[in-house]
């Protein structure tokens, strides 16, 4: 109670408009998804009416092309009569301008302390993922605590739109709290961020995924190699060795991957009709969420073309929002010129991220870009639980501090 009073001590004394603002919509990432999108557009606004807001966009590099691929992925949610994907788009833009206005006020002081932030709102999140469990409990006969339900509307997903986009988020928590872990000095913070890390991880088992715990172990050993610690890596090593070996003897460990294993036999339906939708579209793609918005037609149409029989044996159309790995959903949603545009953007931040690494700088912060990195591309291979808007925005808001290093170099 104490932090939280100095913490808003502190937004209403000593903070810059610009820091405040950044402030707000950082910490509504851990919010009811409705709250960050209102905060969002709020932000939005204010930063139209602000006179700096072109000088921000003139001063942040890659800021016009990735301004461009909204409007870009407005035209093609146009053109297809995408309309969830041209109210997405919009809403992409909104995010964008906030984005490149983080990066354009991001300090070290205010980094660290967003950091922070994140972790004691995750904390908040643990606890409301305890008591929307035993919620379940009640709903489900005979479920018992460690029981985890297979249907998607039964597992903990807090604030978050479901299960996977929770995750996500838990793994960025994880990579923070294993950077604060590190860099803190005194025992006291250095146990606080372990228990925070262990009551985080609790909340990882409620959302019943199957592959984030991998996520988590790759991403960790990626920021222990980079910034150096060979030490605490062989350990770690060691660890998830013998965790796995447990694993192999009691699954039940994890109950979806002893229920289901690592059955990807619905994402093959969804892979197959999303290779088809890019067969057609693959220069320009649909516009964002273009699966959801066409699967059903290309059932239809696969139907009347060659038959039922084949249909049930190649099997497509599954219901899904996404086209369910990361290496599909950005041809179909962005097309190739979009997806370049994409690359173009996340590019210019990455390349100055692996100049720090090459030049030794900020070994520890470089770890952390990294780990959140490696988290993002391996959740990414069979899902795409990065687009969401507290997600993506997140990875956005954490890559984009590499601005901050530049400045202080300079």
């Amino acid at each position: 109670m104490g932090y939280l009073k100095s913490i808003c001590y502190e937004f209403k004394n000593t903070y810059t408009r610009d820091e405040q603002i950044i402030t707000i919509l950082f910490g509504s990432l851990f919010l009811p998804y409705q709250i960050t999108v209102v905060c969002f557009l709020g932000g939005f606004l204010y930063l139209c009416f602000k006179e700096s807001i072109i000088e921000v966009i003139k001063s942040v590099k890659g800021s016009i092309v990735i301004l461009l691929f909204a409007v870009y992925l407005m035209s093609t949610s146009i053109f297809y009569s995408n309309w969830i994907g041209l109210l997405l788009s919009i809403g992409l833009g909104v995010v964008f301008v906030c984005v490149l206005h983080y990066r354009c006020f991001i300090h070290r002081a205010l980094f660290e302390k967003l950091l922070n932030f994140a972790v004691v709102l995750s904390l908040v999140g643990v606890l409301y993922a305890v008591f929307e469990h035993l919620h379940y409990m009640s709903l489900v006969e005979g479920m018992g605590f460690f029981d985890i339900q297979n249907k998607p509307n039964l597992r903990v997903h807090t604030f978050f739109m479901n299960a996977n986009y929770y995750a996500m988020m838990i793994l960025f928590v994880e990579n923070i709290c294993v950077y604060k872990f590190f860099v803190s000095e005194k025992i006291k913070i250095k146990a606080f961020y372990t228990i925070a890390g262990v009551l985080n991880l609790f909340a990882l088992f409620l959302t019943g995924s199957r592959t984030a715990w991998l996520c988590l172990a790759i991403s960790v050993l990626v920021m222990l190699i980079v910034n150096c610690w060979y030490k605490t890596f062989a350990s770690l090593v060691g660890v998830i060795v013998a965790a796995l070996g447990t694993l192999s003897l009691k699954p039940g460990l994890i109950p979806r991957l002893a229920s289901q294993g690592l059955d990807v036999a619905r994402r093959t339906q969804i892979w197959n009709t999303a290779k088809l939708m890019i067969e057609d579209s693959f220069l320009f793609g649909r516009g964002p969420l273009a699966y959801y918005n066409e699967y059903a037609s290309y059932t239809q149409e696969y139907i009347s073309t060659y038959g039922l029989a084949s249909f049930e044996e190649y099997k497509l159309g599954i219901a899904s929002q996404h086209s369910h790995t990361m290496f599909l959903e950005c041809f179909v949603s962005f097309g190739f010129i979009g997806t370049i545009m994409l690359c173009y953007y996340l590019g210019t931040q990455l390349k100055m991220l692996c100049v720090f690494i090459y030049r030794k700088i900020e070994l520890a912060y470089c770890s952390l870009l990294v780990g959140i990195l490696v988290s993002v591309l391996t959740s990414c291979v069979i899902d795409f639980p990065i687009l969401w808007i507290q997600t993506g925005t997140f990875m956005l808001f954490i890559l984009g501090s590499v601005d901050m290093i530049r400045k202080e170099m300079k």
